[in-house]
């Protein structure tokens, strides 16, 4: 849970980031630059690739940060929930 949470966050810190940001965009143009002026159906298709790639990156840093999100909105078992399956695992040893 911990860990989730810490992967949002980091997460968010590098979609946020500035010049990540920078890149990603400017890799996104130029592929959408080439694929559009490029006739040749081969070029387009790895061109296609290539921006899906990117995407997909995008996507995946987006899934830790909902993962987050929504770890974040989960209801902690209460103290007594807690102690109570505790004590019920130590009263089934007997």
């Amino acid at each position: 849970m911990r860990d989730d949470l810490n992967r949002a966050a980091k997460a968010a810190e590098l979609l946020a980031e500035p010049l990540l940001v920078e890149a990603l965009d400017a890799i996104e143009t130029e592929i959408t630059t080439k694929w559009k002026s490029n006739a040749n159906p081969d070029a387009r298709e790895s061109l296609w690739n290539l921006m899906q790639a990117q995407r997909l990156f995008k996507t995946a840093l987006q899934k830790h940060i909902t993962t987050g999100k929504l770890v974040s909105l989960t209801p902690k078992p209460s103290l007594p929930q807690r102690l109570g399956g505790a004590i019920s695992s130590l009263g089934s040893r007997n």
